[in-house]
């Protein structure tokens, strides 16, 4: 069985019906096709994998679906590499034209014990007062959305990760491996964490808390809740900190690292699959020589 990132049924959640599912099974996942708003408007389009991590199935075929998808006429590929579940560091890099370190993931590593808290988060879990317990986020999804909505508007999210209401109304009835923890004061809900698991793996997916939910250290209650109740898996993979850049010194970095007990790199994969279309595009957004993949999708840089 596939991991829920890799599923159909995920990737239709993220596209929304636009019809722009693509499938690589030489890598036993899907992608995003995304049209490109280039000197021929339309006649060009690319492909990134799916939010927030590509999980790669057993015994791929990396050249192949890089092959599969140069045939079908894509100028290029991205994806983050899942940093537990891929395949060898070597083999990727090797597959692809462009792999580096992309974010540093906070991991509590079941082989190691539980973790030890740092003195900071044990301070603020003797303090916290919310009550958490495990939910159905079908049940809590008006809820849920103004707390992302929140998050949204604080953190200025946008793209893939900027989920819209009908999104989360698929995500919370689809979405295989799906557990839900909220935390409330009095009857409302004041935070909420979505995680997924997959046999021996859990992923932190989403987390959002309103100004109620912080000053009662939610944050704090719920993450020690997951990671409690998860004490039969192998990795909880906490995720890294926000943004694109990678700063061990951002809060939600320092926060997450006080959970954990182990890190590993997540890597960004890319590929340059139609060369001469990639660098016409490149010359159209006077994006040349520049550390964003792809190039010519580099923000604000028309």
């Amino acid at each position: 069985m596939s991991h829920p990132y890799a599923s159909c049924e995920y990737a239709e959640i993220l596209d929304g019906g636009r019809g722009n599912i693509v499938p690589v099974p030489e890598w036993g996942l899907y992608g995003l096709r995304r049209q490109i708003e280039g000197p021929d408007a339309g006649s060009d389009s690319d492909v990134m994998g799916c939010y927030p991590l590509a999980v790669f199935g057993d015994n791929v075929d990396l050249k192949a679906g890089l092959e599969k998808l140069r045939s079908e006429g894509f100028v290029s590929v991205v994806l983050v590499a899942d940093p537990i579940l891929r395949p060898k560091d070597n083999e990727l890099d090797q597959a692809f034209g462009i792999y580096r370190k992309f974010k540093v993931h906070y991991i509590c590593d079941r082989s190691q014990g539980l973790p030890k808290f740092s003195k900071h988060h044990r301070y603020e879990l003797r303090r916290a007062k919310a009550d958490v317990r495990q939910i159905d986020l079908v049940n809590y999804l008006p809820d849920w959305w103004a707390l992302y909505q929140e998050l949204i508007g604080r953190r200025r999210i946008t793209g893939v990760a900027a989920f819209s209401q009908v999104a989360f109304d698929r995500l919370a009835k689809k979405m295989a491996g799906l557990v839900s923890f909220g935390a409330f004061v009095g009857e409302s809900l004041v935070a909420c964490h979505l995680w997924v698991r997959s046999g021996h793996h859990v992923h932190s997916h989403l987390a959002a808390s309103n100004e109620a939910g912080r000053r009662a250290g939610a944050p704090y209650l719920l993450y020690d809740a997951a990671i409690r109740y998860f004490d039969d898996v192998v990795t909880i993979d906490l995720g890294g900190g926000a943004g694109l850049k990678d700063d061990p010194n951002d809060g939600l970095a320092r926060f997450k690292r006080g959970f954990s007990n182990s890190e590993k790199s997540a890597y960004l994969c890319g590929a340059i699959l139609d060369p001469d279309r990639y660098q016409v595009l490149c010359e159209f957004y006077k994006a040349q020589n520049n550390e964003y993949f792809p190039a010519y999708r580099t923000p604000k840089a028309k």
